[in-house]
């Protein structure tokens, strides 16, 4: 009994240092498979950090960063070859034509100043800093042509339908107008609430509201979507007739808005911001 009992104990003995050893067989591989990898990801790491400043160097930001750096610098020629480098490659924003615009104007380049100026207005026609730019190298520019005053309550509408962006002026139109069929609802199903009065003042004021949102939004559209807006880039001399010979009007000088309103045999027929207009020859004007 005692040796079968020896032989049995045994005997499980061994199969259990069977299973153990097959086990361990087993996991090998697969800790082989993970220290795999581990090791390449510990290298795919590496390689980007090290490869990461050759790959992002070129990125717009990155040259943003650098061209700002050059501007603070005082290198204004540095500066606006890397701005221009991020305009060539189709990229825009306020901060770049500003920048640019204020590298122009530092290196008294003082018509591509007023057009990058313009340009950043364009995108955000209620931008005060960009705005009082534009005045400061306006105020450079030895304009022959002024613009005309504008009876208050003109500059009140002008300077109302540029202080913010259309988008918000159309979003405000939107919530006011859900605001009057809220007040509609009100003095239409609920007579008898004290809410009557109220609602019926908030329905009249914000139809006003909803009125005078959706024409600013209109309005701030229109002007930027016009594209006949020109910055001339030479001083040139404008005529009263798209004739050789013809009486000269004016002379305009670099960096002088103007609109083009017609083209005819090479001449060009030019709206100033006086108001009046007159006819060019062989100008060279850059598109706002």
């Amino acid at each position: 009994m005692k040796i079968t009992r020896y032989r049995k104990h045994r005997g499980l003995f061994l199969r259990n240092r069977l299973e153990t050893c097959l086990r361990k067989k087993k996991q090998k591989p697969n800790q082989m498979k993970m220290s795999m990898k581990t090791s390449r990801y510990i290298l795919l790491s590496i390689t980007l950090i090290f490869f990461a400043p050759f790959i992002f160097t070129g990125s717009p930001v990155e040259k943003m960063k650098t061209a700002n750096a050059w501007l603070q610098k005082n290198a204004y020629d540095d500066a606006i070859a890397q701005y221009k480098q991020i305009l060539a490659e189709d990229k825009e924003s306020v901060s770049l034509y500003n920048n640019l615009g204020l590298a122009c104007y530092h290196s008294d380049r003082f018509p591509e100043a007023v057009l990058y100026f313009e340009k950043a207005l364009k995108l955000s026609p209620g931008n005060k800093e960009v705005r009082h730019n534009l005045e400061v190298v306006n105020a450079r520019v030895d304009h022959e042509v002024y613009e005309l005053e504008k009876f208050f309550i003109f500059s009140w509408w002008e300077s109302f339908y540029l202080s913010m962006h259309p988008d918000f002026f159309a979003v405000m139109t939107l919530l006011l107008i859900f605001v009057f069929l809220l007040a509609m609802f009100v003095m239409l199903f609920r007579k008898r609430t004290k809410l009557l009065k109220p609602a019926r003042w908030i329905a009249i004021l914000s139809a006003l509201l909803v009125i005078l949102f959706f024409a600013a939004a209109m309005k701030g559209t229109q002007m930027i979507k016009s594209g006949d807006a020109r910055i001339l880039m030479e001083e040139v001399s404008a005529f009263e007739k798209p004739e050789e010979g013809s009486e000269q009007s004016y002379l305009l000088k670099a960096g002088s808005k103007v609109w083009v309103k017609e083209s005819q045999e090479g001449w060009l027929k030019l709206e100033l911001i006086n108001q009046d207009t007159c006819w060019v020859k062989n100008v060279s004007m850059e598109k706002i």
